[in-house]
């Protein structure tokens, strides 16, 4: 015969009833809630076409039985996670509803139509699994994204588009066992990965570049394919070669202001030996060309210096000398004058012939004009 239970031991039950219920009640408001940022964004009659089992005044889960789609719960009934995926739902992502559920550790939203950039999942510190791949996702991700995230175990973001560097902060992910990157945008060099119980990483596709972290030269080198500037193990690419090959962006060898101001001043004072040197020749061709100037101006005042009786006297026996001198030839004259070595020859040829010589109508240029010898000497 069995024994009725005393009423005060189920008195416990009851009073755990109401706030069970109020649990349950509230977490699936706030899917509600959830369900709606998604019509709101674009997603429309999609979204309450594929969470059409998304009623209000209903429970999400039955203990650890799913009752609406896409949802994950745990043994004591709460929702642990939401397995969104190919449902071709769209618009921006927003999570901030998903914020009153405690033991959410779970987001699958892969294989949609979701865009904008990635959604604030630092709001979601105690997520251990995230699944944004294969959507329409854009732009950087903030460096300090997952910071406050140290639960994170698996992040996949592939094939969308997503640029800038990857997030250093995934380095800081100390219980990380997967992170695929691949097929986006993602630009600069790989953060220094070092965890140990690491097992799956998927880099390639993107526009990395630098040598490959030590460790990660364990993976296949397909997880790193795609990226033409990488460099080192597991990849056949030496870093010498990519690094002498490969242009290096402007952010990356910056020069210093110190050796800018030196190339300045050695630019300048190389435009100013250039200047210096063309003004040295021009003034050294100039005084050059003033030189020869006053040469032949003194050659010109020396051959016309003479004292005016003597040209006097020289005008007039020129006339009674002419005749002798064009019937005398030039040996005779120089005989006369008894001319001998090079020297003496030039000085008398100058005191007793003159500036020229006239004879048998030619012309003698350079010698002075005086008349033989015998004249010269009266």
């Amino acid at each position: 015969m069995a024994v009725p239970a005393a009423p005060w031991l189920l008195l416990p039950f009851l009073l755990l009833a109401p706030s069970l219920a109020a649990a349950a009640v509230s977490e699936a408001d706030a899917l509600i809630a959830f369900k709606s940022t998604l019509s709101g964004a674009g997603a429309g009659a999609g979204a309450s076409a594929a969470l059409a089992n998304w009623v209000p005044g209903t429970s999400p889960c039955s203990g650890n039985r799913t009752l609406w789609r896409g949802v994950l719960c745990d043994e004591g009934g709460r929702v642990l996670g939401l397995q969104i995926e190919n449902m071709s739902l769209s618009g921006a992502l927003t999570l901030d509803p998903l914020v009153d559920l405690p033991a959410l550790r779970t987001l699958s939203f892969k294989n949609n139509s979701f865009a904008g950039p990635i959604p604030d999942l630092a709001k979601l510190g105690a997520l251990k699994m995230i699944y944004l791949s294969r959507n329409r996702f854009s732009g950087p991700i903030a460096d300090e994204l997952f910071d406050k995230m140290r639960s994170l175990r698996k992040v996949h973001l592939s094939h969308n588009a997503f640029s800038g560097r990857i997030p250093s902060s995934v380095a800081g992910l100390s219980k990380l066992l997967e992170l695929g990157l691949d097929d986006n945008a993602f630009e600069g060099a790989i953060p220094d990965l070092e965890q140990k119980g690491l097992t799956f990483v998927n880099l390639s596709h993107n526009q990395l570049e630098g040598p490959i972290p030590k460790g990660l030269s364990r993976f296949n080198a397909s997880m790193f394919e795609g990226n033409k500037n990488l460099c080192g193990p597991p990849l056949d690419v030496s870093c010498d070669i990519t690094q002498s090959q490969s242009p290096r962006s402007p952010a990356k060898k910056k020069i210093s202001p110190t050796l800018l101001v030196v190339i300045i001043v050695i630019g300048i004072l190389a435009l100013l030996s250039i200047v210096g040197l063309f003004v040295f020749i021009l003034v050294s061709r100039r005084r050059r060309q003033l030189d020869e100037a006053n040469l032949v101006h003194l050659q010109s005042a020396e051959t016309k210096k003479f004292d005016a009786p003597e040209a006097d006297k020289l005008d007039r026996g020129q006339q009674s000398t002419a005749g002798v001198l064009r019937r005398r030839p030039i040996r005779k004259i120089m005989e006369s004058c008894h001319l001998s070595g090079r020297g003496a020859r030039a000085l008398r040829l100058r005191i007793c012939l003159g500036l020229q010589l006239k004879f048998s109508g030619v012309e003698i240029s350079g010698l002075p004009t005086r008349p033989p010898c015998s004249m010269a000497r009266r």
